[in-house]
């Protein structure tokens, strides 16, 4: 519950609200992990085929993905880096 002397407690509610969300969105995270992984298998395959920079591109958009699975993510985004010779910050848009 909510309290005016600790506001960072959260009621056993707002918990509650919490995992019944997660769940509804369990199958649209599986779908999204699903393509994470023909990503990964497609960079992989781009990158043998001789194609670095459109590996690099897959590598990003399978990171991007499988972040509910932050092991994983990084992994991509250590190929990111290996190919692109960047930083991960590099990567957003520049504006």
């Amino acid at each position: 519950m909510k309290d005016a002397m600790n506001p960072g407690t959260i009621s056993y509610g707002d918990k509650a609200a919490q995992a019944v969300w997660r769940l509804r969105r369990l199958p649209e995270i599986a779908d999204g992990l699903k393509v994470g992984v023909a990503y990964r298998q497609a960079a992989a395959r781009d990158e043998k085929n001789g194609f670095p920079f459109t590996a690099a591109a897959k590598w990003q958009k399978a990171a991007e993905l499988l972040s509910p699975i932050p092991q994983v993510s990084d992994r991509c985004w250590q190929e990111w880096e290996r190919i692109m010779h960047l930083p991960r910050r590099f990567a957003v848009p520049i504006i």
